[in-house]
């Protein structure tokens, strides 16, 4: 009788700590999906009335740009076509996290100016493109394929080497991406985070 009394004992501590343990584990990871998607929330696009900055319509008549879409994942992105009929090469542009293509505006039209043509987009949360939220760096690089297998099917830029310019959000998806299997001519990659986990830590609260 006693060492029944001692085994039922054990049994419900054991069940009690695994089940702490299970609590606990849930809970965990609970908060640490919050903490992170906090840091990763969806940017609409500015207002120009309250912010300074380049405003496209104050550009179009001398930068006109064609719109285009394509998905990553579930989510449909916006794309803008600059320097339509100039054939020196495409430039890819990656934004940073926070803005849109529209925050490189200056980059674009230096690089129309130069004789490239321009591929720029808004990325997954971002501005004109869907997403409930930006998600976090592998979603640049997810953004990033998605843009360049989108241009792989278009037969206007079939003859256009490729080069990318990405800037910190972006510009570690421009470093990452010359590992996939892409002919890419050039890369310049501004203030790329060499490991997305310091970053998170970073900018994570204490």
């Amino acid at each position: 009788m006693y060492n029944k009394h001692k085994l039922r004992t054990k049994k419900i501590v054991g069940l009690s700590i695994a089940g702490f343990i299970l609590l606990f584990s849930i809970i965990s990871m609970v908060v640490v999906m919050f903490i992170y998607n906090g840091q990763f929330p969806r940017y609409d696009r500015h207002d120009t009335t309250v912010t300074a900055g380049l405003r496209y319509e104050d550009l179009e008549a001398q930068y006109p740009r064609s719109l285009v879409n394509f998905k990553s994942g579930n989510n449909r992105l916006q794309g803008y076509v600059y320097g339509l009929n100039q054939e020196q090469g495409l430039v890819v542009v990656a934004h940073g996290i926070g803005g849109g293509a529209d925050s490189y505006l200056s980059h674009i039209t230096y690089f129309v100016d130069q004789g490239w043509r321009v591929f720029a987009y808004d990325a997954t949360g971002s501005f004109g493109s869907e997403g409930k939220s930006t998600k976090g760096f592998p979603q640049a690089l997810i953004d990033l394929d998605a843009a360049l297998t989108y241009i792989r099917t278009q037969e206007g830029f079939s003859n256009l080497p490729i080069l990318l310019f990405g800037h910190s959000w972006g510009g570690y998806a421009a470093a990452n991406l010359l590992h996939y299997d892409y002919e890419i001519a050039g890369a310049a990659t501004v203030s790329g985070a060499n490991s997305p986990m310091e970053m998170i830590m970073c900018k994570c609260p204490n």
